[in-house]
């Protein structure tokens, strides 16, 4: 190489001329490290350098420009004089003089460049990971190999927890690939990260998955996802539409442990969509090897719905538990997980496991995974009586994602959010939640029972009793109907009991009371027996009888630590005393039963909803619109809409502390201080819909 050349196309090289770099400048602050002014050589090397940075030697280099070696070592002696590189290492003394080497190249020049080296290091047999990432800077892909090498970079991405770089590697692997069906299985691949992410169904992910499904383009590991996702949705059409081409494409594969947990799965989640496949699958016979989660899942599924011991369901929980990490394959398998703990009443067990799965998925920076673990969260603390931690993972849940894009799982959180609000005295707040536009198709799943029975026990609570046994009374026929009638999912027979005794029909509230204890065959199988006992005891005549069946009551809740359970107990025992004539022990429990309710989040037993704080008020339009500014009102809109901070910024190009400055303000403006009051505060129809 000499710099006697033509300046646009030195000998050796085969650079095209928008390779040279711009006027020569400076580089970083020591006066040594500059690019001498016309020594285009020294500025084609530096680019290659640049270009390949880690990955650069003197023969790639070479390689890299169409020189020989003894023509690019002269080069590289002048930039180690002039302070730029380090002769050991071919690479520069430090990262600011390639950036501003990078960012003076012209960039169709660079893209080429970056192209190039790709092929280069592809043949050297480079890492997908590096050979990758000069395909993206090079924004387009010639070889034949590309698209296998982004996809293979996508999973070393996705295992490094560098989502957005996997989602750039099968943005372009789209964008090359030849064949439809390696298109569609991209597709798949970006919809799995969008659901670990951002879930939506109106994203080009999903409408081209869809699209798939329909022409025959996907497998069945794709499609058994697509259903899951779909039905997250409540896009049924679509999920029905690929279970129909599962049942084309079934293969002589039909009892993997895939398969088995995908059935079990889909006839205790989404009932009437299994009707659909087959209703009898086993899991593959054991040959020895360690069982995979969907095996284990479908072992705990099979468990809780045939009504196994519950010791059984709890050993096959912890064992999938402890031998599975969570991955986009086991989020389902271990969520059921902790359902199967949550069944077998250990609670304890369940709320470890919670929180090491969120801890988990937020490492994983997975919100989706995060408000499925939270929500299952906030159901332990809610059966174990723990309403402040119960309130507070269901609003977690609520707001990891944009609550238009929870789908049917929106009813899990939103249930055990409205059971926490309404034993804690708080209807108002409670009702609020009910103000959320739910998606239909969640009532034909069992999110819909546990939000049925929510909505039940809070019209039961504010004296709506005819409409709370019309909502206990669907629990149970869907329940029945489905097969799935698990007093653990909906104990809807006590709670058609404790709205009969509401009403003062004891004939009715000591026959359904009766009728769920001899469904769980006796009172202390279950937590839910010694609430049996205490309506039982509601329900009697005679008052020893009722001392007799509420220290049974209690002895059953303490078994299970149900504390507000106990706390409900113990004042019922003290209103006994108080009847027999022992005053003095009256008031001992009372005193118990006031403080395990403080406790557990719950005001004093004996309020009422008519010694309820004062809700939130409901302003006008134009108050709202006078008290806070044009960006405050912008902001509190959509927060009061469900929109996470970040997607607020997201929306209106503002950052998230400028976000939470100005709800900050709207929470001080409006007297309010929860998004839920906010709602409420805002409930007016030019405002929120």
């Amino acid at each position: 190489m000499h710099s006697t050349q033509h300046p646009t196309c030195p000998a050796g090289s085969a650079l095209p001329p928008g390779v040279a770099l711009h006027r020569p400048e400076r580089l970083g602050s020591n006066g040594n490290a500059r690019l001498p002014i016309g020594d285009l050589e020294m500025r084609r090397v530096a680019q290659a350098i640049a270009v390949l940075d880690e990955s650069a030697t003197l023969a790639r280099v070479a390689r890299l420009l169409e020189a020989a070696e003894s023509a690019i070592r002269p080069v590289l002696g002048r930039l180690t004089a002039a302070g730029l590189i380090d002769a050991t290492t071919t690479r520069f003394h430090q990262s600011e003089f390639r950036e501003r080497v990078l960012r003076h190249t012209a960039v169709d020049a660079r893209k080429r460049l970056s192209h190039r080296a790709a092929g280069l290091l592809h043949l050297d047999g480079e890492s997908p990971r590096t050979v990758a990432g000069l395909l993206l800077d090079a924004g387009y892909a010639r070889y034949p190999w590309a698209a296998a090498v982004l996809l293979a970079a996508a999973d070393d991405a996705m295992l490094q927890n560098q989502i957005y770089r996997a989602v750039q590697c099968l943005t372009l692997a789209y964008r090359v690939s030849l064949h439809a069906a390696d298109r569609a299985d991209i597709s798949a691949r970006m919809l799995s990260i969008e659901w670990q992410v951002k879930p939506s169904p109106t994203t080009r992910a999903y409408l081209r998955t869809t699209a798939a499904a329909r022409a025959g383009l996907l497998d069945e590991r794709v499609l058994r996802f697509l259903v899951r996702y779909a039905l997250w949705h409540g896009q049924v059409d679509d999920a029905q539409v690929a279970l129909e081409a599962l049942e084309r494409s079934a293969s002589s594969d039909a009892n993997s442990d895939e398969v088995a947990f995908f059935y079990a799965w889909l006839a205790y989640t989404h009932p009437d969509m299994a009707a659909r496949g087959p209703r009898e699958i086993e899991p593959a016979k054991d040959t020895g090897a360690p069982a995979s989660a969907d095996r284990q899942a479908a072992t705990v599924l099979s468990a809780i719905t045939t009504r196994e011991p519950i010791g059984h369901i709890a050993i096959a929980a912890q064992e999938l538990l402890t031998e599975h990490r969570l991955n986009p394959a086991t989020v389902e398998p271990l969520a059921t997980a902790i359902d199967g703990l949550v069944h077998a009443e250990r609670l304890d067990l369940a709320q470890t496991w919670c929180d090491v799965l969120l801890a988990e998925a937020n490492a994983r920076s997975a919100p989706t995974w995060q408000s499925v673990f939270a929500g299952l969260r906030a159901e332990v603390s809610l059966r174990r009586g723990d309403l402040t931690a119960a309130e507070h993972y269901a609003q977690r849940a609520l707001n990891q994602v944009a609550a238009k894009n929870l789908g049917t799982w929106v009813g899990s959180p939103v249930a055990t959010l409205i059971r926490t609000l309404t034993a804690a005295g708080r209807y108002r707040e409670a009702q609020t939640q009910l103000d959320r536009a739910m998606p239909l198709p969640m009532f034909a799943s069992r999110f819909g029972l546990r939000y049925l029975h929510a909505r039940g026990h809070l019209h039961l609570a504010t004296h709506r009793f005819h409409d709370a046994i019309e909502d206990f009374r669907t629990c149970g026929e869907l329940m029945q109907r489905w097969q799935i009638d698990l007093p653990v999912m909906v104990p809807w027979r006590n709670d058609l009991a404790q709205a009969y005794s509401a009403m003062g029909d004891k004939d009715n509230a000591r026959t359904y009371a009766r009728l769920h204890i001899s469904h769980l065959g006796r009172a202390d199988a279950h937590r839910t027996g010694g609430v049996s006992l205490r309506l039982l005891a509601a329900a009697s005549t005679r008052q020893q009888d009722r001392l007799v069946l509420l220290r049974e009551s209690e002895a059953i809740a303490r078994v299970y630590d149900d504390q507000l359970e106990i706390a409900l107990v113990l004042q019922d025992l003290a209103d006994a005393y108080q009847r027999t004539g022992q005053p003095d022990r009256a008031r001992a429990l009372h005193r118990n039963a006031d403080r395990l309710a403080r406790r557990c989040g719950v005001k004093p037993l004996s309020g009422s909803a008519a010694t309820e704080e004062p809700p939130v008020a409901v302003r006008s339009s134009a108050e709202i619109r006078s008290a806070l500014s044009p960006a405050e009102l912008r902001v509190a809109t959509l927060a009061a809409d469900g929109e996470r901070n970040r997607d607020i910024a997201d929306q209106l190009g503002i950052t998230t502390s400028t976000v939470e400055q100005h709800l900050t303000r709207a929470f001080r403006k409006l007297h309010v201080g929860s998004r839920s009051e906010l709602r409420f505060a805002m409930r007016t129809d030019d405002l929120l819909s």
